[in-house]
């Protein structure tokens, strides 16, 4: 009985090892597609907005964010974008190998007369 036990104890400690050097390991997922809520947007000089993300499939994975023109407006770790001067900028949203754009016009608020 002993020899059965010992030897049903090599053969899984035999599959784990070669599963771990295999494929029977599971399959590590990435994501494929990233959907903002908006891919184009007008903003006043001021104005602050939220971006999301949304991911497929739905990983936890970081998501990160960036502007292509600080100086038109930025956009923080979190998708919150702040318009700083009249012009046209995309923020871009990336993880891992997808990525998402908006596109978006700050223009100047209007004159008070």
């Amino acid at each position: 009985m002993k020899r059965i036990v010992s030897l049903f104890l090599t053969v899984l400690v035999a599959a784990g090892s070669f599963c771990q050097l295999s494929s029977c390991s599971k399959e590590e997922l990435h994501v494929e597609k990233i959907l903002l809520n908006s891919n184009s947007l007008y903003m006043v000089v001021g104005e602050v907005i939220q971006l999301s993300a949304e991911l497929t499939p739905p990983l936890d994975v970081p998501v990160v964010w960036s502007s292509s023109d600080n100086g038109v407006l930025t956009v923080t770790d979190e998708g919150v974008v702040t318009a700083i001067s009249k012009g046209t900028a995309i923020v871009t949203a990336s993880a891992d190998d997808a990525s998402a754009q908006c596109r978006i016009t700050v223009e100047e608020p209007a004159k008070q007369i």
